[in-house]
């Protein structure tokens, strides 16, 4: 890196030639140096090594002021040249200048934008703008249950309800299933106690613990004459449907009074239980007379072998509603 005043003066050869290879040294190191060249004059470039060794400044004197071209970067084997105002000629920018996301709508004109000039699959979800596609642009049988935003189980089992939510099927006040016994032959007793009636028991294992458990009893009872009886029902060992206690009157499902020892009464029971379990469970009833009488059922007390007396059936029927 050198400087010359370019002037070669008169002299010996040896001196001569020393001289023109210092010139032709600046020539070629860009009249490199830390300071404008003394022979500088409008339009000489030079090279201002003024500052860091790997990042140097060229300069185009103008004949009053140095001009900065740009900044050498030894490091990166760069010229980073200095900004300046440029004017394009038309057509003078395509594709392959624009910086993406650089065109905006407003620089589109309408009806510009046709299916031939996109490219294929070019348009994916990044580009929808919420709402922009109807069920017309839906093919059919294409959104399957994997895409669907409901909750719950999404299977051949279940189906989605109005409030966006897989159910099982069968749920939300459906019968899932129903057990029911009917008994047929007789039975009497003179206890006080409530006492199991034989026969008049079932039992269901519910399918999910928030089902309801619809039980209905029909039984058919008579009792001595003028004698008080009372029939409870019972899930396990727990009563259930009790009336409300009132000092020492007895708590029951069902009661009745036997005018006369003829008559046979029906005594129904409903009742919408909640087990609150997916175990067995079994439900029945229990009766009991006052002191010494005795209470009957499907036959009247006095069951007189005449076509005119009747024997008749009880039921205890259990329905699953799911919810």
């Amino acid at each position: 890196m050198s400087q010359h005043d370019y002037t070669i003066d008169n002299q010996s050869f040896p001196s001569f030639r020393t001289d023109l290879n210092n010139a032709l040294s600046a020539i070629n190191s860009t009249n490199s140096g830390s300071s404008r060249p003394s022979s500088a004059v409008a339009g000489t470039i030079w090279l201002d090594t003024s500052g860091v060794a790997t990042s140097q400044l060229l300069k185009l004197y103008d004949g009053a002021d140095d001009i900065l071209l740009g900044t050498v970067n030894f490091t990166a084997n760069t010229v980073d040249w200095t900004d300046s105002a440029i004017t394009l000629g038309a057509n003078s920018v395509d594709s392959d200048q624009y910086v993406d996301g650089s065109i905006d709508t407003i620089h589109i004109g309408d009806s510009q934008i046709t299916v031939g000039k996109m490219a294929t699959n070019s348009v994916d979800s990044d580009q929808y703008v919420d709402g922009s596609i109807d069920t017309a642009h839906i093919a059919d049988s294409t959104v399957s249950l994997a895409k669907l935003t409901a909750t719950g189980t999404k299977d051949a089992t279940t189906f989605l309800r109005g409030d966006n939510t897989f159910a099982a099927a069968g749920g939300g006040g459906k019968v899932l299933q129903v057990v029911s016994v009917n008994k047929t032959d007789t039975f009497s007793s003179s206890s006080t106690s409530f006492t199991d009636i034989t026969g008049l028991t079932a039992t269901i294992t519910p399918s999910a613990t928030s089902s309801k458990i619809l039980v209905n009893v029909s039984i058919y009872a008579g009792g001595d004459g003028g004698a008080r009886y009372g029939y409870k029902l019972v899930r396990v060992s727990t009563d259930i449907s009790l009336g409300d206690a009132a000092s020492s009157r007895t708590r029951s499902t069902a009661a009745g009074l036997s005018t006369d020892g003829q008559s046979i009464v029906s005594q129904p029971i409903v009742f919408l239980d909640s087990p609150s379990s997916t175990s067995s469970t079994t439900y029945k009833i229990q009766g009991r007379s006052e002191s010494g009488n005795n209470f009957m059922v499907n036959r009247s007390s006095t069951d007189t072998d005449s076509a005119n007396v009747f024997r008749l059936p009880s039921t205890i029927t259990l329905i699953e509603i799911g919810v």
